[in-house]
């Protein structure tokens, strides 16, 4: 990943914070249409903009204050997107939509004379090509080095990720299988998702999951099942899944704090935040994955992990989608989608 060393050469130590320094801030300063998106859609947001930023010699700035400040998730790497001192005049920046952000040509294109350019969006369109910017594919060696040449973990999600991982019996160096259900349930969510019958999801999840085990070897034949749903945690803690179990995390939806009209009732402590990327987390940790097609929570989680989860070849790796049409299953339309 030359780029990343380039890039910090280029502008984010030599001019940041200087009078000449031009800035591309990814921001989500307000809660409203654009900032509806859970953290899967904040992180493929950050990872566009590093890559226009490059393009286009730009320090990229980071600013999302909801639900909680974004820092308290993840702090800057190699690449320090922090706001600092800095203050950008939101009402004299430059605004664009993300989505000509993918399209850009040169630094012409950002407004050359623009000191501040500001873009909300929620990154759909993350791995379109952007010219002059490196090439980074939907998974694999030159996404996986992006995300940890952007992100490091929090302390306040290190510390509970490690109590996570201590009651569930699975810190490092324990080899163990996860599955992330993304059944809809979250806290404060919108709009339920429905990507396919839960029921069904998780049967040929366990199934698949038990076969992965098996053919890879070596893996704990109890698995840790990270989901947004109560109904199928409770069944969890209950023992109603054998060689299942799970945390104990009430899932919250990242775009929401209580300050979005009409969600007033989920105002929500800042721990329970902490604790949902926490879970994901946790996912990042195992050495097999079945991860929930379509869920930027579950790419993500992908990506922070160790190379049996992000390899292109991906030897201990399915999504819920394979699990399921293997088996015989059917899939909700958004999965087709999707």
């Amino acid at each position: 990943m030359a780029w990343v060393g380039k890039a910090d050469e280029w502008f984010h130590k030599a001019t940041k914070g200087t009078p000449n320094a031009k800035y591309l801030a990814y921001i989500c300063a307000q809660a409203g249409d654009d900032c509806y998106f859970g953290m899967g859609d904040r992180l493929r947001g950050i990872e566009l903009m590093v890559r226009a930023a490059v393009a286009s010699k730009r320090v990229l700035l980071v600013d999302i204050p909801h639900p909680i400040p974004f820092t308290k998730f993840f702090t800057p790497a190699e690449i320090d997107w922090s706001m600092g001192d800095i203050k950008v005049p939101w009402d004299a920046a430059w605004w664009m939509g993300e989505g000509r952000v993918a399209r850009l040509q040169s630094n012409e294109a950002l407004g050359e004379a623009n000191k501040f350019v500001a873009v909300q969006g929620h990154g759909e369109i993350h791995i379109l090509p952007i010219v002059g910017g490196p090439d980074i594919t939907w998974l694999g060696l030159p996404a996986h080095c992006t995300f940890h040449a952007l992100f490091l973990p929090s302390p306040q999600v290190e510390k509970k990720i490690n109590e996570l991982q201590t009651h569930l019996g699975v810190l490092p160096p324990a080899r163990f299988l996860a599955i992330h259900l993304r059944l809809g349930g979250l806290i404060g969510e919108f709009q339920r998702v429905y990507r396919y019958d839960p029921v069904e999801a998780v049967r040929h999840s366990l199934r698949c999951a038990r076969k992965l085990a098996s053919d890879f070897g070596g893996i704990s034949d109890t698995f840790v099942v990270i989901t947004d749903s109560m109904e199928l945690k409770n069944l969890i803690l209950e023992g109603a899944l054998t060689n299942t179990t799970t945390t104990r995390v009430i899932p919250a939806y990242s775009a929401v704090d209580g300050s979005i009209k009409g969600f007033n009732e989920h105002i929500l402590p800042e721990q329970e935040h902490i604790n949902t990327i926490a879970d994901m987390g946790v996912m990042a940790s195992a050495t097999c994955l079945i991860a929930d097609f379509g869920s930027g929570f579950s790419t993500h989680a992908r990506l922070w992990g160790g190379p049996t989860l992000w390899h292109d070849s991906n030897p201990c790796f399915k999504s819920t989608l394979e699990c399921i049409q293997e088996g015989g299953g059917g899939i909700g339309t958004e999965a087709l989608r999707t």
